[in-house]
């Protein structure tokens, strides 16, 4: 005969996203890179139209920068003929 003991999970420990990507990328993302003060959490931006309103207001446009155009054909080969 089987004994039923009741058990609690054991509690999972959760880290907060600036520790996990301190651990994994070793940057300090709440440490300003210009000064070395604390920076902290203004707003979080979860959906596109949050992401573009936040852009905004520190200046940003809601879409990345357009890729750098393609090199020119031949532009790479260099013929340097130094046999004169």
């Amino acid at each position: 005969m089987r004994a039923w003991v009741e058990t609690t999970p054991a509690p999972t420990v959760r880290h907060a996203w600036a520790w996990l990507l301190q651990r994994v990328f070793a940057v300090d993302i709440m440490t300003c890179p210009r000064c070395g003060g604390r920076m902290r959490l203004v707003e979080i931006a979860d959906s596109r139209d949050d992401v573009a309103g936040v852009l905004g207001n520190v200046g940003l446009g809601p879409r990345p920068p357009p890729r750098p155009r393609p090199a020119l054909p031949g532009q790479l080969d260099l013929d340097l003929d130094l046999a004169v």
